[in-house]
């Protein structure tokens, strides 16, 4: 069942007064069926622009709205066809506030994978910048999912919210949300679900370019989790999002104390002879922010302190770089290794 002919039953449902919902139900789960798996979605691998309108009519239709079969089929479908990066620079305010709606209204037993079906939508459509102002609206009701009970909602919140950061409106408008801000912080301390944290992490990077988040952040313990985060065993992709974090908020002063009190500079050094430059990079930057405002401003200790980083940074290249050309050569002493990262 293609788009095209979804739309044909719709229409035909909306002028019929709502005759022909099982029909469109069935042809709703056929495309599920068929494009869930993007791999072998001929719907993802197609290079036409899909009409959206007559989903999003559905969802706003009187009678067809009360239909929970079709609503949830009507979601996935546009959370499916939402995939397709040509869609993501076509949608229509329309079509995103009706999922707008559906995340704010649902209620009953299936109200959790509705919800996670139009976190999803929105993680897909703010791909585009463009559509993040229309996706704005919908942070509060973001926010509250993060903290539903559900996994994948959790994980499909946060990786909204993440993209919906990636404008500056973005980020004052979570910067205007102290309680969702809040609710990052606390999952970023307490989640055991990587895929959460990654996005909780890479959603404070994203905002802490913003002055009025790094404020909001301070003042709900945000740089204890991130700091937290350094010291924990998790992959370095995730720590060079936490050492971004501490480099942006070191720029301001108040936050200075609170991050040298926490012990981030040991935690930050250790970045410095990881085999991932961006890391380093963060690392060395924020060792700096903090080296440069802690009273001591002479230029040849600052100059000398600069020196020091980048024999550091020399050092752990030289380190990476002989690590992937000598992969099989034994340690000198048996460790046990690191646990695989848990799959996206």
């Amino acid at each position: 069942m293609s788009l095209e002919g979804i739309n044909r039953l719709v229409q035909g449902c909306i002028s019929a007064d709502g005759a022909g919902q099982t029909k469109l139900v069935e042809a709703l789960q056929q495309f599920v069926g068929g494009n869930q798996d993007p791999s072998h979605s001929a719907n993802y691998r197609s290079g036409a622009c899909d009409d959206l309108s007559a989903l999003a009519a559905a969802l706003q239709d009187p009678l067809l709205s009360t239909n929970r079969a079709l609503v949830s089929g009507a979601v996935k479908v546009l959370k499916i066809a939402s995939r397709k990066q040509l869609n993501q620079r076509t949608v229509r305010p329309a079509e995103v506030q009706a999922v707008l709606k559906v995340l704010q209204e649902a209620a009953g037993p299936d109200a959790m994978e509705l919800r996670t079906d139009a976190c999803n939508f929105l993680l897909n459509v703010c791909y585009h910048r463009g559509n993040i102002p229309l996706a704005l609206p919908a942070l509060p009701a973001v926010g509250q999912c993060l903290a539903a009970p559900d996994g994948e909602l959790v994980v499909a919140a946060a990786g909204a919210l993440q993209c919906m950061c990636g404008t500056d409106e973005g980020k004052q408008a979570l910067a205007r949300a102290p309680a969702v801000l809040s609710r990052v912080i606390l999952l970023l301390q307490d989640s055991i679900n990587l895929r959460v944290v990654q996005r909780c992490i890479g959603t404070l990077h994203n905002a802490t370019s913003d002055l009025d988040a790094v404020v909001q952040i301070r003042d709900n313990n945000g740089i204890a989790a991130v700091v937290g985060l350094l010291q924990r065993p998790v992959p370095t992709g995730v720590k060079r999002h936490a050492a971004s974090v501490l480099q942006n908020m070191s720029r301001e002063k108040t936050c200075l104390p609170v991050i040298r009190e926490l012990g981030a500079v040991p935690a930050l050094t250790e970045l410095l002879f990881v085999n991932d430059v961006q890391c380093q990079t963060s690392a060395a930057g924020a060792l700096l922010n903090i080296q440069g405002q802690s009273g001591d401003r002479g230029t040849a200790r600052r100059a000398a302190f600069r020196t020091v980083l980048s024999d550091c940074l020399v050092v752990g290249m030289v380190l990476g770089a002989l690590q992937e050309a000598l992969p099989q050569l034994p340690s000198c002493t048996a460790t046990q290794g690191d646990a695989p990262a848990a799959p996206p």
